[in-house]
């Protein structure tokens, strides 16, 4: 016979008995109490890799976000620049915010030539249309097409 501790009242109980004599609580036996560990045992062998592996997945997503990584890359990539008439458009691959009509287009920056702080960002958008790029601006009155070639870095 051993002493097991009674989970509601804390005092001890002997594993034979069916229930705590100072509470009354039914005790667990011997072979619940291994089929217990048994079940535990394999939940944390077979959930914790799970965890870990969902886990990690979400501090890289956060750890990419904040240290500007990957994806924030790709914002800052740029296919190309188009100049004349004084303006220089940059063509950025990140989604455009304008809205309207440019839903699903990617940023243009209109600027000096060579000066990106005089630039008006998310006025306009572009989306690539075989070996030409269309430019357009929210309500559609400024759409233009030129030939990729046209484009240089």
């Amino acid at each position: 016979m051993t002493l097991i501790t009674c989970g509601e009242c804390g005092k001890s109980v002997s594993d034979q008995a069916e229930a705590c004599p100072h509470c009354g609580a039914p005790t667990i036996s011997r072979k619940e109490r291994r089929t217990r560990r048994v079940m535990w045992g394999i939940v944390l062998v077979l959930g914790l890799p799970v965890v870990l592996f969902f886990g990690s997945a979400v501090v890289a997503g956060i750890a990419e976000g904040v240290s500007g990584g990957p994806s924030a890359a790709a914002d800052r990539a740029y296919t190309g620049k188009l100049r004349g008439n004084g303006i220089e458009w940059e063509l950025t691959y990140a989604s455009s915010p304008a809205g309207g009509q440019c839903d699903g287009w990617y940023a243009v920056s209109v600027q000096k030539p060579g000066d990106p702080a005089s630039g008006m960002r998310d006025l306009m958008c572009w989306r690539s249309a075989g070996d030409q790029i269309e430019m357009n601006t929210a309500t559609g009155e400024g759409r233009r097409t030129d030939p990729r070639s046209n484009y240089v870095d």
